[in-house]
């Protein structure tokens, strides 16, 4: 114990900090760097602007499709409260939109625990890229109530509007994109989100094929947003999660995973 005391000692001097802060930048710009943030930036466009040139930036990739492909048919930890509100809302829906679903991986991971209520119609949106890989399994796999779109509009009219891991990349606010829908979902269910509790912030991340913008939101900032287009926030709940802290953010609060769920009080 009082080895590693030396050592945090040690690190928090100013000279070591700006070393350890300089090698940490250059692994950020390797393939070891995956999943690592770097910066604090005041829009996607200009967390894009300072990606490092080793790799190309966004998600719009064939390679993309193969990012999950551990989690395809494997439920984590943190997946279990998304599924007790699937099951939940499932009982009285038929048809799921998930949004940022890649290949269909909460599809394939999720259906012996939807059994008896699983829904006629799972549509995937994500982008063009990885629905062409997600379209060849689906044929593969004989999910044949496994759909794939592009377009956010094609959300307009389902059951349940259900996001996992997806809503820190898109640059327009989430409140934004169910607003234009003609008819808004009468459930939402949101999980794997990234907040802080007093800010938002844009990162970059490196995601291992490309460089990523990254918006952390505060905490309390997207319940009164649906609640203004007619949701009620029912369930909150906190994701298990080890990436907890932004390196080399000192001012930045702990950053918390959770999960909510919506549902339309009117239509």
């Amino acid at each position: 114990m009082e080895l590693k005391a030396a050592i945090g000692k040690l690190e928090r001097l100013g000279p070591v900090q700006s070393l350890l802060r300089r090698r940490y930048v250059r692994r950020f710009a390797t393939v070891h760097g995956t999943n690592c943030w770097l910066g604090v930036y005041g829009s996607f466009e200009e967390a894009l602007r300072a990606a490092p040139q080793t790799a190309p930036v966004g998600y719009n990739h064939a390679s993309a499709a193969s990012l999950y492909e551990d989690m395809v048919n494997r439920v984590q930890a943190k997946d279990y409260p998304a599924l007790y509100w699937l099951r939940r809302t499932l009982d009285r829906a038929s048809t799921v939109f998930d949004f940022g679903g890649n290949v269909g991986i909460s599809y394939y991971a999720y259906q012996k625990y939807l059994a008896g209520c699983g829904p006629s119609h799972w549509t995937v949106c994500d982008v063009p890229a990885v629905i062409n890989a997600g379209s060849r399994r689906a044929v593969e796999q004989g999910a044949t109530a496994l759909q794939f779109t592009s377009s956010f509009s094609d959300a307009s009219g389902c059951d349940v509007l259900f996001t996992a891991g997806t809503l820190q990349y898109i640059e327009s606010p989430f409140d934004a994109l169910v607003e234009t829908l003609f008819r808004r979902p009468a459930h939402i269910v949101v999980n794997m989100m990234p907040t802080l509790p007093d800010r938002t912030v844009i990162t970059l991340q490196n995601i291992g094929i490309s460089y990523c913008a990254y918006r952390i939101i505060e905490r309390g900032a997207l319940a009164p947003a649906l609640q203004r287009l007619g949701y009620v926030l029912e369930d909150e709940w906190i994701n298990p999660e080890t990436r907890t802290r932004m390196p080399y953010a000192d001012d930045m609060p702990g950053i918390t995973w959770i999960g909510q769920y919506y549902r339309l009080a009117v239509s």
